[in-house]
């Protein structure tokens, strides 16, 4: 078995649409486009089927090969690739932690998958038990989804352990390694170990770090044979030329220059506000974090949450999730917003808390 077993016999015999490729200065008649645009933006022509460009820049930036990076719509687009090649309905499974992002287990359902859960503990602040991990998955286990950063926790899993999984697994199952978060970390990416292990796929967004997640752009970077499987499921055309252009802009030297100093800054306000947060009597467990988020469990957190809804201050709610009651996931935001942010705390605990 080898890791090209991996994905559906569908897919792998599927003939990829390969649009004719255009010379320059060629006269296009073959596409049934408006000859003409009717508006400024000049968007009669189809985009190209894979913007050559962005994902060479892309490459560059990750440090990878191009030909092992697929540009998508976002991560969550090959999230969905990925379970759609691999995953034969009523018969395959996925594996991924709880808590997590919730479009790990949502593909996976929507594709006819089982979907097994590996808890984290948040006692030992959400660390990934690869042990635990390993034991979970059987021969039907096709992917092993894992956030490093994790959403909603900020918890890492280490190149080290990442490595454990991909030797235990090697030609069972893929590990996705979901690193929409990595800028914002210390840590080094799991691309380092693409040259050893053809069962890893990275993905990677432009929406967070780079601030364009209104641009919806993001990438899977993976051995060149499951590049050429997401490939065949990705749709013509299917990155609009506002969305190349909008990348390719934020992915260039001036503006990474400009995302650096914006990531060191969200590092310092992350910092600040764990800080300022631990100092309140009501907060009760502030989770160290590797993302722009904090986790925070409060003594009420149904309370908090309604309190700095009127206060026009919205934080992600967990309430319902039984494995974070009390829970609050807030955003780092500028400084302006820090300063709302624990005003309207302050507000609370005076209220609230008469302290």
């Amino acid at each position: 078995m080898s890791i090209a077993d991996i994905i559906r016999p569908q897919v792998a015999a599927h003939a990829p649409y390969r649009p004719s490729a255009i010379p320059p200065n060629m006269t296009c008649l073959n596409a049934n486009e408006s000859a003409e645009p009717t508006n400024s933006e000049a968007l009669n022509r189809y985009p190209e089927n894979r913007p050559i460009q962005l994902g060479t820049q892309l490459a560059a930036l990750y440090q990878v090969p191009v030909d092992n990076l697929l540009v998508t719509r976002g991560s969550s687009d090959a999230i969905d690739l990925l379970v759609r090649a691999c995953c034969i309905e009523g018969r395959d499974n996925i594996v991924t932690t709880t808590p997590t992002f919730d479009m790990y287990a949502k593909y996976a359902q929507l594709q006819g998958a089982d979907v097994r859960y590996v808890p984290l503990n948040p006692d030992n602040n959400f660390a990934l038990e690869t042990d635990e991990v390993i034991s979970i998955c059987d021969t039907r286990t096709k992917l092993v989804f894992l956030g490093s950063p994790n959403n909603p926790t900020g918890s890492l899993v280490s190149v080290s352990d990442i490595r454990t999984l991909l030797r235990a697994r090697a030609n069972q199952s893929i590990i996705v390694v979901d690193e929409a978060y990595l800028e914002f970390s210390e840590q080094s990416s799991a691309t380092s170990l693409l040259s050893e292990f053809d069962n890893l796929v990275v993905l990677r967004t432009l929406s967070k770090a780079f601030a364009t997640a209104g641009a919806r752009c993001g990438c899977a970077i993976a051995a060149r044979v499951v590049i050429e499987a997401l490939d065949k499921l990705l749709p013509p055309y299917a990155l609009p030329t506002p969305v190349v252009d909008c990348v390719l802009r934020a992915t260039s030297a001036a503006s990474l220059a400009a995302a650096t100093q914006a990531i060191a800054e969200v590092r310092a306000h992350r910092a600040a506000l764990t800080s300022a947060l631990k100092k309140y009597s009501f907060v009760e467990t502030v989770w160290p974090s590797e993302a722009n988020f904090l986790l925070v469990r409060f003594a009420n957190a149904a309370d908090v949450h309604a309190h700095l809804y009127a206060d026009n201050l919205l934080v992600r709610n967990f309430a319902s999730d039984t494995t974070l009651e009390d829970c609050l996931r807030i955003t780092i935001g500028t400084g302006e917003q820090q300063w709302q942010l624990l005003a309207s705390l302050d507000r609370y605990k005076d209220v609230r808390h008469d302290a």
